[in-house]
């Protein structure tokens, strides 16, 4: 069945993103359809075959696309070859000048099916970034690594080792690569503080880490510092403006269950509460972006008390001022992000 995506405009500015088959008709809806585009396939299954399988062993795995829409990064999968393997790509976006840069993986990854994950790409294409598990302690340690695509050589893109992180934990980097921002870790116990050295930490690429905001400067009545309680949403790819969530009395030891609030700190460390505490903040974000460029702007979901339906929330982050821009009663909330422009937040809702 041949078939069409509309984005049709929804509440404050929402756009709606629709897949139903051809042709649509405007009058199923209570606004005209804004934009519509053809799905375009661009590569096969076996474009991307690597052995001796068939071609139906091969899928596709995570698929992104450079900011400026030069270069398209992907993964294909083929968990039932003789040796199970995900593999990076590069291609165009019409499907042409397909690479494979598995070569980018360092050579002493022993799986290559999950010893290395969570991609992400510059926005001009040139700079590829990924994390890898190495087989130098018992466990393993992690390392993050960044691959330049002009000169074919991968590099530490953090000159230092971590232990292993969950596999949820993600990375994020500034428009030009030339920054990576790290999801909440733990550095350890520290000898001068007396206590752990945990929050978020950043490092220019090539560089040892740098520790901007400390967990333990948050207000907090019970379990404070617990990282269990403090979640990275996501970070601005200019200015360095990191968004998190952090439950400030976890015990509720006031009678209240509303202590999880919205924030974002500078490199400065300075953290300023954006919202008035929920119940609950959804802590994922959305890699594909939860604030524009800058992070003027930025949407979040919550829960504001016990039982309410998830809500998806407008922060204009200058003023703080909030509008709600939709509310689902479903499990698994909205699926949302917005533009760099901070002009569209496309959801699925």
């Amino acid at each position: 069945m041949n078939m069409r995506k509309y984005l049709v405009p929804l509440f404050m500015g929402i756009i709606l993103l629709i897949t139903l088959p051809y042709p649509a008709f405007s009058n199923w809806y209570d606004v005209p359809i804004e934009y519509q585009e053809a799905i375009t396939k661009i590569l096969n299954r076996g474009d991307i075959s690597w052995g001796s399988k068939a071609d139906d062993y091969y899928k596709y795995g995570s698929i992104v696309a450079s900011a400026d829409g030069s270069t398209v990064l992907l993964t294909g999968k083929c968990e039932f070859c003789d040796d199970a393997e995900v593999r990076p790509f590069l291609v165009n976006p019409d499907g042409s000048g397909l690479e494979d840069i598995s070569d980018m993986l360092p050579s002493e990854l022993t799986n290559k099916w999950s010893g290395w994950r969570n991609l992400s790409i510059n926005d001009d294409g040139s700079k590829v970034f990924f994390r890898a598990v190495l087989p130098t302690s018992y466990y393993g340690d992690e390392y993050l690594y960044v691959y330049d695509v002009a000169t074919g050589r991968t590099a530490l893109n953090v000159n230092q080792r971590f232990s292993p992180f969950p596999s949820n934990w993600h990375f994020r980097i500034n428009e030009n690569g030339s920054s990576v921002y790290l999801d909440k870790y733990d550095a350890g116990y520290d000898t001068t503080l007396l206590r752990h050295k945990a929050g978020l930490f950043y490092a220019d690429t090539g560089g040892a880490i740098q520790w901007y905001f400390d967990v333990g400067t948050l207000n907090c009545r019970s379990e404070c510092g617990n990282l269990n309680l403090f979640s990275l949403l996501g970070v601005s790819v200019r200015d360095d403006l990191s968004f998190f969530s952090w439950n400030s009395d976890y015990a509720a030891t006031d009678g209240s269950n509303q202590h999880t609030g919205l924030w974002y700190t500078g490199l400065n460390g300075n953290a300023t509460l954006l919202s008035q505490e929920h119940y609950w903040i959804d802590p994922k974000g959305d890699w594909r972006g939860m604030c524009d460029v800058s992070g003027t702007k930025l949407i979040y979901q919550y829960k504001h008390e016990n039982g309410d339906a998830r809500k998806l929330g407008l922060v204009s982050v200058p003023d703080g001022t909030e509008s709600i821009l939709g509310w689902t009663s479903g499990w698994n909330g909205c699926s949302a992000h917005i533009s760099r422009s901070g002009q569209y937040v496309l959801a699925n809702c």
